[in-house]
């Protein structure tokens, strides 16, 4: 008990506690530890020594026994003096070993008290400064946040602040350059709807082919740096007129280039598709062939434009960049030029039949002695043989009885003004002249009297177009015969009869609208019964037997100049065409 008196107070001086409130109880926790672990310790030494006073107990009864059997009294003495000496050594020996253990069993115990005492003051000692930790971070990081949080409304307000500045800056100058920006584009798209507009007005003022066709080339070198004009005859894309070269391509030296249509080529996508075909640098084999030995230097962008008339691609307009870059040609404006000269090529013949004579009577009243001469038009050959053919098919007696003079006919005015309808009479009058001169088989037809002129145009409509009509093939016989050996036309149209394209080019000049939605829903011929059924009558009428036997060219108008080539536009109502057999 003197080495316990001995450890405890080291165990006490060794161990320290986090603070003096539980001192206290940290020593009855380490006191009631050490006995237990004490108890546990000596249990086994209990154990041995029990075993031993078995062992001697043991020994003593045989001692007895063996006294019982009366040895000898030396014998007797010697043997209890050997035991005495066994069980003096045996006693010693226990009691060294059983303090030996005890002291080693307090030292483990004491060793095992001190490393559970040292971890948990260590426990208790980091809770404690995690605990601190905590609390101090806690406060620390609360006031840090609002030190933070005040400089980030800080910082944020003086970056407002230059932000906005910066901003309302910069919104100045936007809204400057968005001005002058507005301005240029204004300006440079005002430029160039005037020159488009003023290019529009050009084609459409022509009255022939061949003029058409000049202004277009001419018009379409103001949107691209070269263009040439090729015309498709027989297969070939032959060169008609060229512009914007400065390696000697001209007029002249364009009619020199000739390729296939057919061959791969800007040309035969154009040709074929009805659709601009645009490429990039000409390269061997293909481009390059359309210009030749001209078609240095290679130009960076070119594109094909196709002249489509009445369904045909008849011509393709060829344009490229030249040394320029691929953003000089403007496709949009070219395109248009082709479309406007397509429809004024088609428009032809009826603007011939609706403009007013060349020379204005002045006294309605009174007979024209004087013949008005007849204003001579170039025609290409192809379409001056189909056309005498077609007229040479109407009896010149019937084509005669039928002239009337009600069409662009106006109610009298004033005194002084010109009479149009003498003056188409009088051209009339010499056209049959001309005609009968060249076909004395037919006979004399009977003059038509003038009282038969109708003061309202617009309940003799149907006279009207018959007039037109007439006057449009009397007026192609006699250009045939002025011109028949000089006319040149660039491209080799072959037109119908001039009798149903008159007709349905009026249905479409004078119904724009209709036409469109017509075209667009595919039900023209309900939008334009009345004006199609009435058309059908007068060309019923003024046809021979011996077209419409073969071919209703009537119908075949309508589809190529109405409908775009495509019957279904036409409506499911509309009759097919119509072939009268005899």
């Amino acid at each position: 008990m003197s080495e316990d008196n001995n450890i405890n107070p080291q165990n006490e001086e060794t161990v320290e506690t986090p603070n003096t409130e539980s001192a206290e109880s940290w020593e009855s926790q380490l006191r009631s530890r050490a006995n237990d672990l004490f108890s546990r310790r000596t249990a086994p030494l209990k154990a041995e020594i029990e075993r031993l006073q078995a062992t001697i107990n043991e020994i003593s009864s045989r001692f007895q026994e063996q006294t019982q059997a009366e040895p000898s009294e030396e014998e007797t003495s010697g043997l209890l003096d050997h035991v005495r000496q066994w069980f003096s050594d045996s006693s010693s020996k226990a009691e060294a070993d059983f303090q030996a253990r005890l002291v080693q069993a307090r030292l483990e115990a004491a060793d095992e008290v001190r490393e559970r005492a040292q971890q948990e003051f260590e426990t208790s000692l980091i809770s404690a400064r995690a605990e601190w930790e905590a609390e101090f971070l806690k406060s620390n990081e609360e006031s840090f946040q609002k030190r933070l949080e005040q400089a980030s409304d800080d910082a944020a307000a003086i970056s407002r602040r230059e932000s906005e500045t910066r901003i309302e800056e910069m919104r100045e100058q936007l809204e400057a350059s968005r001005k002058a920006l507005t301005l240029a584009v204004a300006s440079s798209q005002s430029a160039g709807f005037d020159t488009l507009r003023a290019s529009v007005d050009e084609i459409d003022a022509q009255r022939t082919q061949s003029e058409t066709l000049s202004s277009l080339v001419k018009l379409a070198s103001q949107f691209a740096p070269r263009v040439v004009f090729f015309v498709v005859r027989g297969g070939d894309a032959v060169g008609w007129k060229a512009s914007g070269f400065e390696n000697g391509l001209n007029d002249d030296t364009v009619k020199l280039l000739s390729l296939p249509a057919q061959n791969p080529s800007l040309l035969h996508d154009a040709l074929t598709s009805f659709k601009t075909a645009v490429g990039k640098s000409a390269s061997p084999g293909d481009n390059s062939a359309i210009l030749g030995l001209y078609g240095s230097p290679a130009p960076e962008r070119s594109a094909a434009f196709p002249l489509v008339v009445r369904g045909k691609a008849a011509a393709v307009l060829y344009a490229d960049s030249g040394t320029q870059s691929e953003t000089s040609i403007n496709t949009p404006a070219i395109e248009t030029l082709l479309r406007v000269a397509s429809m004024a090529i088609e428009l032809l013949p009826a603007r011939r039949g609706l403009e007013p004579p060349s020379r204005p009577v002045e006294a309605p009243a009174a007979p024209v002695t004087a013949p008005i001469p007849v204003t001579v038009t170039e025609a290409p050959a192809e379409e001056i043989k189909a056309e005498v053919q077609q007229v040479e098919s109407v009896p010149t007696a019937e084509a005669q009885e039928h002239v009337r003079t009600t069409a662009d006919i106006e109610e009298p005015g004033e005194p002084g003004q010109p009479d149009d309808s003498a003056a188409q009479e009088q051209q009339l009058q010499e056209a049959e002249a001309q005609i009968e001169s060249h076909d004395h088989a037919e006979p004399e037809p009977e003059p038509v009297p003038e009282t038969e002129v109708e003061q309202d145009r617009y309940q003799d409509e149907e006279s009207a177009i018959e007039a037109e009509i007439e006057a449009e093939m009397v007026e192609a016989e006699v250009e045939i015969e002025a011109d028949a050996d000089t006319a040149e036309m660039p491209i080799p149209v072959i037109p119908p009869p001039p009798t149903p394209r008159l007709l349905v080019s009026e249905i479409k000049l004078y119904n724009a609208a209709k036409v469109n939605d017509g075209r667009r829903n595919f039900d023209l011929y309900d939008r334009l019964r009345d004006e199609i059924d009435r058309s059908r009558k007068v060309y019923d009428k003024r046809v021979s037997p011996a077209v419409a036997s073969r071919f209703d060219y009537f119908y075949d108008e309508l589809v190529q100049t109405l409908a775009e080539g495509d019957p279904a536009k036409l409506g499911d109502g509309c009759p097919g065409p119509v072939v009268i057999t005899t």
